[in-house]
C-alpha cells in the first residue's frame, strides 16, 4: 500500500522537463554529438514550434523556394570560407609582426 501511495504523490509537474529532455535526445543523436549551444536551443524551438503549430505541413514548397535556399546556402558558405581566410591572413600578420620584432631585437643585441 506504501508503494501505490509513493506512485501515486509522484508531481506530474515534471512532465515539461522529462519532454524536454526527450526532445534533446533526438535532436543530438550519436552523430550530431558535437553541436554547439546555440545549435541545439535552435533546433529545438523549431522542433517545438512546428509540433505545437503544424503550420508547416501546409507551406508550399516551391521552386523559388528551393532556389532562395540554395541561394542561402552558398552565400554562407562564402561567408565561412571568408572568414577562415580572413583568420589565416591575420595569423599570417601576427606571424610576420612576431618574425619582424624577433629581427629587430637581434640587432639590438649586436
Amino acid at each position: 500500500m506504501l508503494v501505490v501511495k509513493a506512485v501515486l504523490c509522484v508531481s506530474h509537474g515534471q512532465a515539461d522537463v522529462e519532454r524536454g529532455f526527450s526532445l534533446n535526445k533526438h535532436i543530438v543523436s550519436e552523430t550530431q554529438v558535437n553541436l554547439k549551444q546555440h545549435t541545439v536551443s535552435a533546433l529545438a524551438l523549431s522542433k517545438m514550434s512546428s509540433v505545437s503549430t503544424r503550420k508547416w505541413r501546409k507551406f508550399p514548397v516551391t521552386r523559388d523556394l528551393i532556389q532562395r535556399f540554395r541561394g542561402a546556402h552558398s552565400a554562407y558558405n562564402e561567408y565561412l570560407s571568408s572568414l577562415q581566410k580572413e583568420a589565416k591572413a591575420s595569423e599570417e600578420e601576427k606571424q610576420e609582426c612576431l618574425k619582424r620584432t624577433r629581427e629587430t631585437e637581434s640587432l639590438q643585441q649586436k
